[in-house]
């Protein structure tokens, strides 16, 4: 009886070029899909699933050796789980994957620039300079060798006023005296601590609450979340 064909194959030769993290790709997809947390887990695991994202993953053990480096085939995503930049669950649940086999192992996940480019262009990468352009004509040299002078051009139309200007400031409230996002951020590692997972920016706030009797907006720890865990 022929055997299963595993949803993985080795990785032949690591080119860092060639490869993002994980990371960086989901800050890039962010500023398509939006920040809602829900639709970037979804949406960006939909890429996996369709083939138009591949991934690899790397594992190192304590001692820093890599032991083993795999690349997931789009059968791999039934089973898998984008929880956030930093975590992908649901490895035990594929066939042949010998779940304890890498629990000690740090995991790095990467994904192939060449589709990761074209989907979610990075804007901080520029391309090469241009050639310089031509050098203009020489003025026309005066009598006396200056240069003439031009005709004073039209008075140019006034700009608008500052007070003119439409006003961003944020409407006058009630001032949060607390720092709440410092809490926030010792309840987050609480959470991933206790669950293994991240909060919701719903379940965060609840937390924060709990602490200051004073409950953020859940759109500001969800900025704040995706924050710390860029860092």
């Amino acid at each position: 009886m022929a055997r299963a064909k595993k949803p993985w194959r080795p990785l032949k030769g690591w080119h860092p070029s060639e490869w993002v993290a994980f990371k960086n790709v989901w800050q890039r997809a962010e500023k398509v899909i939006g920040s809602d947390l829900w639709l970037m887990q979804r949406d960006l695991r939909q890429e996996f699933v369709d083939g138009r994202l591949i991934m690899a993953v790397r594992f190192f053990a304590p001692n820093g050796t890599e032991t083993m480096a795999i690349i997931l085939e789009p059968a791999c995503w039934q089973w898998l789980r984008i929880n956030d930049a930093l975590s992908i669950t649901g490895w035990e649940a594929i066939p042949g994957w010998e779940a304890d086999a890498h629990k000690e192992e740090k995991w790095d996940f990467r994904v192939r620039r060449r589709e990761s480019d074209k989907l979610y262009p990075d804007a901080d990468r520029k391309g090469p300079a241009g050639p310089p352009g031509p050098t203009g004509p020489a003025g026309r040299q005066g009598l006396q060798g200056k240069g003439a002078t031009g005709p004073t051009g039209p008075v140019g139309a006034t700009g608008p006023r500052f007070a003119d200007a439409p006003s961003y400031r944020r409407k006058p409230g009630k001032k949060i005296k607390r720092n709440w996002r410092l809490h926030a951020a010792v309840e987050l590692h609480r959470f991933r601590e206790e669950e293994g997972r991240t909060p919701t920016g719903l379940e965060l706030a609840e937390r924060v609450n709990n602490k200051l009797n004073y409950c953020p907006d859940p759109s500001d720890v969800r900025k704040l979340i995706r924050f710390l865990l860029s860092e």
